[in-house]
C-alpha cells in the first residue's frame, strides 16, 4: 500500500512542469516559512501575550518532535525511495539518511498543531501548510506516505502532550484567554 500510494504522488512528478516547481518549493522553502512564522509570534508575542505562549510551545514541540525523530532514525532506519530498485522520479538530491520519520513534515507539523491548539483559525493556515509539505516530500521522491504519516501521528501526539501540560501548570488557558496566575489579570485575546 505504502508503494503503490508513493508511485501515485510521485508518478505525476516529471509531468506538470509547474506542479513540478511548486513542489520542490514547498520541500525547499517550506521550513523557512515556519521559522519566519515562528520568529514574528515571539516578536509578537511583546504585546500579545497569547501569541508569545503560542511560539514558545512551537518551540518546544518542535524541539522535542525533531528529537523523537533523530531517535527514531537511529533505531530504524528504512532506505529513501530513490535507494532501492523503486522506478520512480527523483527531482532534488537528497542525503542517505532513514526516510523513516520525514523531518520536514515532523518539523512542519509540529509548529501546525501547536498554533492550531492556541488559535483554531491560523492554525488550519499551517496545517495546510504542513500538509503540503508532506505531500511533497513523497512527491520530489524523498519519502514514502507512511513515513509522512508517522511524522503527523509524532507531531501530533508530541504537540497535544506539551499543549496539555501547559494547561495543567495553569501557564495557559483555552484558546483566547491567558490565565490570571499567570499575569496577574484575565485578559481575553482574539486569535
Amino acid at each position: 500500500m505504502d508503494t503503490f500510494v508513493f508511485k501515485e504522488i510521485n508518478g505525476l512528478a516529471g509531468r506538470f512542469p509547474f506542479l513540478d516547481n511548486f513542489m520542490v518549493f514547498m520541500t525547499e522553502y517550506s521550513l523557512t516559512f515556519f521559522l519566519i512564522a515562528l520568529f514574528f509570534m515571539l516578536v509578537t508575542g511583546i504585546k500579545k501575550r497569547l501569541w508569545l505562549h503560542t511560539g514558545l510551545i512551537g518551540i518546544i514541540t518542535v524541539a522535542a518532535s525533531m528529537a523523537a525523530g533523530f531517535l527514531i532514525k537511529t533505531l530504524f532506519f528504512r532506505p529513501r525511495p530513490f535507494m532501492t530498485d523503486l522506478e520512480m522520479e527523483l527531482l532534488l538530491t537528497h542525503n542517505g539518511a532513514s526516510s523513516f520519520p520525514s523531518n520536514h513534515t515532523l518539523a512542519a507539523f509540529a509548529l501546525a498543531f501547536a498554533v492550531w491548539f492556541m488559535h483554531k483559525n491560523m492554525g488550519r493556515l499551517f496545517l495546510a501548510a504542513a500538509f503540503l509539505t508532506g505531500i511533497s516530500r513523497i512527491y520530489v521522491g524523498h519519502h514514502y506516505p507512511f513515513d509522512v504519516l508517522a511524522s503527523v501521528i509524532i507531531a501530533g501526539l508530541i504537540s497535544y502532550a506539551v499543549y496539555h501540560s501547559f494547561l495543567r501548570k495553569g501557564w495557559i488557558a483555552k484558546e483566547g484567554t491567558l490565565v490570571k496566575t499567570t499575569f496577574h489579570h484575565e485578559e481575553k485575546l482574539s486569535s
